[in-house]
């Protein structure tokens, strides 16, 4: 929905085929009128809505029956398995998307309410990358280490184990975002390395977010493997942050927005900021703390924004600029652009005659 949609605020969500096909019973068949074609956007968001509202009720039940000794284990950080906690996370995003910014705070809030949960400190904040364990992450699916290769080599789609090459450097205005000196995200995002590119060598900021978790590596070299981390409290912290501030509750934004940058920034003096400069802030904040997580794509879209690409570095890469960007790299989307919200495939097109004329504008 999140790739294959337009924003829910964005759109008009009752509009014919705005959603995704639904289907809810298993029941194929090779009858093609009985496909499904695309529902609208308000009846895709409700499924969701449904579907979690059920997964809450049922784990509230369940956590209801143990004993607090269990009951603490089972919404611990680090959880392998799902609790009503990581519910309340995936509802805040959910309300979040929808426009629906008093659910977001008071689902955010409900999570941040457990006092298990906190944002890890500077000095543990690696952790979460090299061991995928830290006291933020509400979820990490179970990955056995002998079983390496069922855990996703998020990194190699950045990096390559060979440190002399990377797939992605980033750009001079992702850099900027960061106070290099005293931003924990800096050191742990990015890297300088000296990358071969057809015979010549040039230092260049690697992303470096997705290292390798060494306990995942079944042979002598990293092969990048880390356990998925799709719910921490930043976000929701973020969360809470961005929809209190869209309600105008600048206490509860600000101080959403200085928590995490106190864990974040050292030295970090809180601030108190209005209005438009408030969310501006908050959309920094958001940008740095999630990046190459995949909510960007999303964020632009809601809040109708474009985006550049730049290669003024400064001398520090030079060899950047004139050996690994080729020329026309300053690209920029403008606000709106069709590629924001992705194109139905081609095989998913011709598999569902019920799709034809619903692909999305501009494909």
């Amino acid at each position: 929905m999140d790739h294959y949609c337009q924003s829910y605020t964005r759109t008009d969500p009752t509009s014919a085929a705005s959603g995704l096909p639904l289907v809810t019973v298993f029941d194929p068949t090779g009858d093609y009128s009985k496909y499904p074609g695309r529902s609208t956007l308000e009846e895709t968001y409700a499924l969701i809505e449904s579907d979690l509202k059920d997964a809450y009720d049922d784990l509230s039940t369940y956590e209801k029956s143990l004993s607090t000794e269990a009951l603490t284990a089972a919404t611990a950080p680090n959880a392998a398995y799902l609790n009503t906690y990581v519910v309340l996370a995936f509802q805040a995003r959910m309300a979040l998307l929808k426009g629906d910014y008093q659910t977001a705070v008071d689902k955010a809030e409900a999570v941040i309410g457990n006092t298990q949960y906190s944002l890890a400190t500077r000095n543990t904040y690696g952790t979460l990358w090299t061991d995928d364990r830290g006291p933020e992450l509400l979820f990490v699916p179970y990955g056995n280490a002998a079983q390496a290769d069922y855990v996703p080599t998020t990194g190699s789609a950045w990096l390559s184990a060979k440190e002399e090459n990377a797939d992605y450097v980033a750009s001079a205005n992702a850099l900027a975002m960061y106070d290099a000196d005293n931003d924990v995200r800096y050191e742990w995002f990015f890297a300088d390395r000296e990358l071969s590119v057809e015979g010549s060598y040039a230092w260049a900021p690697a992303f470096v977010k997705f290292p390798g978790n060494g306990a995942f590596n079944l042979s002598g070299t990293n092969e990048l493997r880390n356990l998925p981390k799709p719910f921490r409290l930043s976000e929701t912290y973020l969360i809470l942050a961005e929809a209190a501030a869209e309600l105008g509750e600048t206490a509860k934004a600000n101080d959403a927005l200085n928590h995490i940058r106190t864990n974040r920034i050292k030295g970090y003096k809180t601030q108190s900021y209005q209005g438009r400069e408030l969310i501006e802030e908050i959309r920094t904040e958001r940008t740095r703390e999630l990046i190459g997580e995949g909510f960007r794509i999303s964020d632009l879209r809601r809040w109708n924004l474009g985006f550049s690409r730049s290669i003024d570095y400064d001398t520090d890469y030079e060899e950047t600029v004139s050996i690994l960007v080729p020329a026309g790299c300053n690209v920029s989307y403008a606000p709106g652009d069709r590629r924001f919200v992705w194109p139905i495939p081609k095989s998913e097109m011709e598999a569902n005659p019920q799709l034809e004329g619903q692909q999305n504008p501009g494909y």
